[in-house]
C-alpha cells in the first residue's frame, strides 16, 4: 500500500511477520476435491487439534498444568533480556482464565529502549498525564486504556420479543439462552456466537458451524411441515443455565482472577415515567405508590443543602467529596452528636446563617417565585407519573402506544424547555412569559378532567401536552428572574431553595394524587369485581384471589385466574370488564395474535447428533391473524 502524499521511491517501509496462516496450493485443492475422504481427514485433524486445546481450561487437569509450564517458558524465553519484566508480568491465574494475547512481538516490544515499563497502580489522571500509587507524576501525550470489552454484547439494533421486552432488557443482569442459539419469548430468532459459546478457548469455526447447522435444521422443519413460529420454552433456558453454571465450576473461568463478569450500572434521572411499570412488575403497586414522592422529597433536601454549601466551600470540592461525606462522615457525626453534643441553653444567632431572612422578605423578587414553583411542581411531578398510568388504564396496554400518546408532550417540552428559554433574552417580557406559562398550566391541566369521563384518546394526547411541559419553562425562567434580584453572596442558597420548593411540591402532590387514586380504584374494583364474580356463581371464599387476579388480567397478565374453580374464558372476560367499564373508563384496546393449533408440543430430532430438542412451542400455521 502506498501512503498518499509520499514519494513511493523515497518512502521507507517496515514489515512485521503476522500470525501463521495455513494456505493450500491449487493442486492440493484440486486433489481434495477429487478425494473427499482425504479432505475429510484433514478437516477432522485440524478440528481435533484446535478443539483439544480446550482441555487446558479444566481446573487442576494435566493439560492445565502442561499449558501453564509452556506459557511460562515461552514468556521467559521472549523476556530473556529483561528478567525483571518476567517477574513483574508473569500471570498468577490459571491458563485460559483470561483470553490469550496473540499479538506478534508483544513481549519483545516491552524490552525496547523507547519503552518504559511500570507496574504500579494508577492513582489519578490529570491535565498533563497521570500519577501512580507512589505519587510520582508521569507526563504523557496520549493515554490508551486497555480495560476490556463488553462480553455480554446485546445487539446494537433493537430486537423485541413477545412480551414487549427488548433483548437488551431481557439479558439483564446476565444473558441467558438455550444452547447459546435461541432465547425464550423471541420466536424465530437465532443467534450465532451467543452467550456461553466459548469463543475464546476453542475453534471459532467449529462453534459457529455447529450453531449454524442447528438453526438451519429448525428452519427447514418449519418450512417442510408448515409451522409459522418456533420458540424455546423458558424452563429449557433455565435448565441450560443451571447446566452451564455447574459445568463451569470445574473450569478456570470461575477463578477469582477471571476478567469476565456482569456489568453494573446506576440510573440517575428520567425515572418518573417508568415508576408505574416498575412497581407493577414488582407486584406491589399500592405499597410503592409513594416512590415518586420519596424521590422528590429527597431531592428537595439535597437542593437546599448543596447550594449554600457550594457557596462556602466551592463546587468542585463538594462534588468530589460528596460520597465520602454521605457514607462515612455522616455516620461518625451521628454517633458523635449523640454522645458528646451538649449545647448551652442560651440562644445563639448566626452572624451569617445558611438561610438568610433577607431572602424571605423579598416578596415580589423571590417569595412569589417559591410559591409558584411549589404549585407548578405539584402538577408536573405528579402528572409525569400519572399520565402514563392513565394511558395504560384507559386506552392501551401496548407500551409503544403509551409512548406515542406521550410523544406530543415531549415535543412541546423541547419547545418550551429549550427553544423559548434560549431566545427569551431576544423575545423580552420575561415576566409575561412566566405568567403565561403558569396560566397555560392551570388552564390545560384543569381541562384535562373533561377528557377522562367520557374519555377521549386524542384529547388525552393533546390537552395535558399544553399544560404539563410549562413547568420546565417556568422553572428556568424562575431561576433567571430570581438571579436578577438576589445578591451574589446569596445566589447559591436562593437557587437551592427554588429547587427545594419545586421538588417538595411534586412530593406533596404525588402523595395526594396517588392516595386518592388508589382509594377510589380499590373501592370501585372491589365492588364491581365482587358483583360480577357472585353473579357468575363463583365461590365467595375465592374473592381475595379473584379481585387482584382480575386487575392483573386487565393489564394483559395471563393465567392470573387459572387457580379459581369453575373459571371459564367467558367469566374471565366478564371480570376483566368489571375492573373498569370500557365505555366511560378503562381499556378499549385489545390486541392478540392467534395461530392455528397453538402450543402443539413436538419433538424434533437433531440429524447430526441425535440430541432431542425438548418441549418447544411451535405454532402450526403459515400466517398469523390479528384481532383488534
Amino acid at each position: 500500500m502506498i501512503k498518499l502524499g509520499l514519494n513511493p521511491k523515497e518512502t521507507r517501509y517496515t514489515y512485521f511477520q503476522a500470525l501463521v496462516v495455513l494456505l493450500f496450493s491449487r493442486r492440493q485443492q484440486e486433489h481434495m476435491a477429487r478425494h473427499p475422504d482425504y479432505y475429510h481427514k484433514i478437516r477432522k485433524t485440524l478440528e481435533s487439534e484446535a478443539n483439544s486445546k480446550y482441555l487446558f481450561t479444566l481446573r487442576d487437569s494435566p493439560s492445565q498444568a502442561t499449558a501453564l509450564v509452556k506459557f511460562q517458558n515461552h514468556m521467559k524465553e521472549r523476556l530473556a533480556g529483561r528478567p525483571d519484566l518476567f517477574e513483574a508480568i508473569i500471570p498468577t491465574f490459571a491458563s485460559g482464565c483470561r483470553r490469550l494475547t496473540p499479538g506478534p512481538r508483544y513481549l519483545e516490544s516491552l524490552q525496547e529502549n523507547n519503552v518504559t515499563f511500570c507496574n504500579k497502580a494508577i492513582q489519578e489522571f490529570n491535565s498533563t498525564g497521570l500519577k501512580i500509587e507512589t505519587r510520582e507524576q508521569i507526563d504523557l501525550d496520549i493515554v490508551i486504556c486497555a480495560t476490556g470489552y463488553d462480553v455480554q454484547a446485546p445487539p446494537t439494533f433493537t430486537v423485541t420479543g413477545r412480551d414487549g421486552k427488548t433483548l437488551k432488557k431481557r439479558w439483564k443482569p446476565l444473558p441467558k439462552s438455550y444452547l447459546a442459539v435461541v432465547v425464550d419469548k423471541f420466536p424465530n430468532f437465532f443467534i450465532i456466537g451467543g452467550p456461553n459459546s466459548g469463543l475464546g478457548s476453542s475453534s471459532l469455526l467449529s462453534v459457529l458451524e455447529a450453531q449454524g447447522d442447528y438453526a438451519v435444521k429448525i428452519v427447514r422443519k418449519l418450512q417442510k411441515e408448515s409451522y409459522a413460529t418456533f420458540e424455546v420454552r423458558p424452563e429449557r433456558v433455565a435448565d441450560f443455565s443451571k447446566y452451564i453454571d455447574e459445568y463451569f465450576k470445574r473450569t478456570v473461568y470461575t477463578d477469582k482472577s477471571v476478567s469476565f463478569g456482569p456489568a453494573i450500572a446506576l440510573g440517575f434521572t428520567c425515572i418518573a415515567s417508568i415508576v408505574v411499570p416498575v412497581t407493577n412488575d414488582l407486584g406491589a403497586d399500592v405499597d410503592l405508590a409513594w416512590v415518586v414522592g420519596a424521590w422528590s422529597l429527597s431531592s428537595a433536601c439535597s437542593f437546599s443543602l448543596a447550594r449554600p454549601l457550594s457557596d462556602i466551600f466551592g463546587r468542585r470540592k463538594l462534588i468530589l467529596r460528596g460520597q465520602f461525606v454521605v457514607t462515612i462522615v455522616e455516620a461518625l457525626a451521628l454517633a458523635g452528636t449523640a454522645v458528646f453534643y451538649r449545647p448551652t441553653s442560651r440562644p445563639r444567632v448566626a452572624t451569617s446563617p445558611l438561610f438568610p431572612s433577607k431572602l424571605f422578605k423579598m416578596w415580589r423578587g423571590f417569595v412569589v417565585l417559591l410559591i409558584r414553583l411549589f404549585i407548578s411542581g405539584m402538577n408536573y411531578h405528579a402528572m409525569a407519573a400519572l399520565l402514563p398510568q392513565g394511558s395504560l388504564f384507559m386506552f392501551t396496554t401496548d407500551n409503544i402506544e403509551v409512548g406515542l400518546l406521550s410523544l406530543l408532550m415531549n415535543l412541546i417540552t423541547t419547545v418550551v424547555g429549550v427553544i423559548i428559554p434560549i431566545t427569551a433574552h431576544k423575545l423580552g417580557h420575561i415576566k409575561w412569559l412566566y405568567v403565561s406559562g403558569m396560566a397555560l398550566q392551570a388552564i390545560f391541566l384543569g381541562a384535562s378532567a373533561t377528557i377522562v369521563n367520557p374519555k377521549n384518546m386524542w384529547g388525552w394526547a393533546f390537552v395535558p401536552a399544553f399544560g404539563v411541559p410549562m413547568f420546565v419553562m417556568v422553572t428556568i425562567l424562575g431561576y433567571a428572574i430570581a438571579s436578577l434580584h438576589i445578591l451574589h453572596s446569596h445566589l447559591g442558597v436562593a437557587m437551592g431553595l427554588l429547587g427545594t420548593f419545586r421538588s417538595a411540591g411534586g412530593g406533596v402532590r404525588n402523595a395526594i394524587f396517588n392516595t386518592v387514586f388508589q382509594d377510589k380504584f380499590r373501592e370501585y374494583a372491589r365492588e364491581e369485581i365482587s358483583k360480577a364474580a357472585l353473579t357468575n356463581r363463583l365461590d365467595p371464599a375465592d374473592l381475595r384471589v379473584i379481585i387482584p387476579g382480575a386487575i392483573a388480567l386487565n393489564l394483559s397478565i395471563p393465567h392470573t385466574l387459572d387457580s379459581i374453580q369453575d373459571m371459564t374464558p367467558a367469566i374471565e372476560a366478564t371480570l376483566r370488564t368489571a375492573v373498569e367499564d370500557p365505555k366511560p373508563y378503562m381499556t378499549n384496546h385489545v390486541q392478540s395474535a392467534m395461530d392455528h393449533n397453538v402450543d402443539e408440543k413436538l419433538h424434533v430430532k437433531d440429524i447430526s447428533n441425535q440430541e432431542r430438542i425438548e418441549d418447544m412451542d411451535i405454532d402450526t400455521t403459515r400466517e398469523s391473524r390479528t384481532i383488534g
